[in-house]
This record gives C-alpha cells, sequence and structure tokens, in this order.
C-alpha cells in the first residue's frame, strides 16, 4: 500500500472519529459541564463561576464541609487534620482562611458573590463558630 492510502486511511478515520464524537455528545451521552460544574466569560472575557442550582448546591455542600471541619478542629477534642485546606500542620488559622476565601469570591470569579458570602457568614454563626475579623485589606467579615 502507497504512503497516499495511508494518509487517505488516516483522515477518514479521523473523520469518523470526530463524527461519532459529535453525535454522541449531542445525545447527551456525557456531561459536558467541567467537573460537574457551570462556568461561564464575564464581560472581559474571565472564566466565571455561574448562579446556577447545580453550582449553589455544590457550593453549599463543600462551604458546610469546611466548616464541620472547623467546628471539629476547634473542638474540645481538636482534630488537627481537619487544618483549613492547604495549610501545613501548626499553621492552619480557620479566620484567615475564610478571609481570603471572601476575598477571592469578592473579585468577580463567582456570579452572585453576596450569596455565597451571606451564606458562609450565617452558616458560621449557625454552628457556634467566631466571628471573622477583617483587617483592612481584606475589606469583609
Amino acid at each position: 500500500m502507497s504512503w497516499w492510502l495511508w494518509a487517505l486511511l488516516g483522515v477518514a478515520v479521523v473523520f469518523v472519529a470526530r463524527l461519532t464524537w459529535r453525535i454522541v455528545n449531542k445525545r447527551g451521552l456525557w456531561d459536558t459541564r467541567t467537573m460537574r460544574l457551570d462556568f461561564g466569560r464575564d464581560e472581559h472575557g474571565g472564566v466565571v463561576f455561574l448562579d446556577t442550582a447545580n453550582n449553589w448546591a455544590d457550593s453549599t455542600a463543600g462551604y458546610d464541609r469546611d466548616i464541620a471541619r472547623e467546628v471539629d478542629f476547634r473542638g474540645p477534642n481538636p482534630l488537627p487534620f481537619n487544618r483549613p485546606p492547604g495549610t501545613a500542620p501548626g499553621e492552619g488559622d480557620w479566620g484567615s482562611w475564610w478571609l481570603d476565601r471572601i476575598r477571592y469570591l469578592r473579585e468577580d470569579h463567582v456570579q452572585n458573590s453576596e450569596k455565597h458570602i451571606v451564606y458562609i457568614i450565617q452558616a458560621r454563626r449557625l454552628a457556634g463558630l467566631p466571628e471573622l475579623e477583617a483587617t483592612d485589606d481584606t475589606g469583609s467579615g
């Protein structure tokens, strides 16, 4: 078989594979959302976390999980492995971690960020956790 027949066969295989992919995706056999989350673009072209029911459910579940970890971290028998995500043992400060999270939400990474911030503050209060003390550079609290 000559080289041009191999090239033609390769093009045909790629064409059939792409056609099959488009047909399968159009039928909705796979979730096309990124990591089961809905993302979009803001007015500047940046990626933004959309304000959808799916995203709200995922977000509140994550906030509730982190609040439960903080309650365990501060409890009568502190569990050191329940430190804030991304912190080293002995360096976990939940207050500054939540303030960083709130600052991130306010930087237009999330549609309707105030809804998320209010939820975090109210859920922490319901759990009996201390109030977040804002510093001048965070502007939150």
